[in-house]
C-alpha cells in the first residue's frame, strides 16, 4: 500500500515539475516575443518588463491567457511610472504595441493637465484622469486646443481626480468654499482652452493619512517602489520621521 502511495506522490510530482517547466518555457518565449515586437515598433524606445508575464488560470469570458507590465525611460522621464500592460491569448498571438502609442498620446495631455492643476493647488497632490483615452480622443483634444467653440461641440476628457492633503481637516472644511474657488478656476480653464467637457472630483484627507506605511506602500506602483528615493522615503514614514514638504511631493507625484 505505501509503494502505491509512493508511486502516486511521484507521478504528481512529476506531471506539476513538468508542468511549471512547460509554463516557464512560455514565459520566456512571451518575454522574447513581446519585447521583440515593440522595440521593432518603436526602435527609438529604451522598454522593460517590470512584471510578469503572469497566467491566467480561469477559463471565464476573457481570452487573455497572459499578462506582463512593461514601462520605458521615455513614460518615465515623462513622469508616468505605471507602465502600461500587455496582455496575449498564447505564446502565438499577435501582439498590439499600439497601446504604448495611446499612453504616450494620453500623457501629452495629461502631463500639462497635471502641470496646471498643480500651479492652482500646490505641488503636494495627487492628480489622476479616470477613462479611456485614444489616439481619436487626442486628436479631437489637440485639435480644439484655443479655439472658440460653442457647447455643443466640446469632448468628454473623462473623469479629473484630485487628493489633496492638509494639516487640519476641520479647519478646511469650514474654509470650503477656497477649495471651491480653485476648483471652479481649473474647470473654466479645462472649458474655456481645452475645450473639454467632464467632472471634476476633489478629495481632501488629513496629512496624517501619509504617515501609514502600508496604505502608502501599497499605493504606489511597481516601478516606483524600485526607486532608491522612494525607498528612503518609506524607510522614514516606517520609523515614523517627519517628511520634507519636497520629499512629500516627491511620493505623491508618483502615486
Amino acid at each position: 500500500m505505501k509503494k502505491k502511495i509512493m508511486i502516486f506522490i511521484g507521478i504528481i510530482i512529476v506531471l506539476v515539475l513538468g508542468f511549471n517547466l512547460k509554463n516557464r518555457i512560455a514565459i520566456n518565449k512571451i518575454k522574447k516575443k513581446v519585447m521583440f515586437d515593440y522595440v521593432i515598433a518603436y526602435p527609438q524606445e529604451e522598454f522593460k518588463i517590470i512584471y510578469g508575464p503572469t497566467y491566467n488560470m480561469s477559463f471565464g469570458s476573457t481570452n487573455i491567457r497572459y499578462r506582463m507590465l512593461m514601462s520605458s525611460k521615455r513614460l518615465e522621464d515623462l513622469g508616468y511610472y505605471n507602465g502600461f500592460q500587455v496582455n496575449m491569448e498564447d505564446t502565438d498571438s499577435p501582439i498590439d504595441t499600439r497601446n504604448y502609442k495611446w499612453k504616450l498620446d494620453y500623457l501629452d495631455i495629461y502631463t500639462p493637465l497635471k502641470r496646471e492643476a498643480k500651479e492652482i493647488f500646490g505641488e503636494n497632490i495627487i492628480f489622476e484622469i479616470d477613462g479611456i483615452f485614444t489616439t481619436a480622443m487626442h486628436r479631437n483634444i489637440k485639435n480644439r486646443i484655443g479655439n472658440d467653440m460653442s457647447r455643443d461641440k466640446k469632448t468628454g476628457l473623462g473623469m479629473v481626480i484630485f487628493t489633496a492633503f492638509v494639516e487640519d481637516l476641520d479647519k478646511e472644511m469650514e474654509n470650503i468654499d477656497v477649495w471651491k474657488e480653485k476648483m471652479y478656476k481649473l474647470g473654466k480653464r479645462y472649458w474655456e482652452y481645452y475645450n473639454v467637457t467632464g467632472a471634476l472630483q476633489l478629495y481632501i484627507y488629513d496629512r496624517e493619512v501619509l504617515k501609514n506605511y502600508d496604505l502608502i506602500s501599497s499605493s504606489l506602483g511597481l516601478v516606483t517602489i524600485k526607486d532608491n528615493k522612494i525607498k528612503d522615503i518609506l524607510n522614514k514614514i516606517k520609523k515614523n520621521e517627519e517628511i520634507p514638504k519636497e520629499e512629500e511631493s516627491y511620493l505623491l507625484d508618483r502615486m
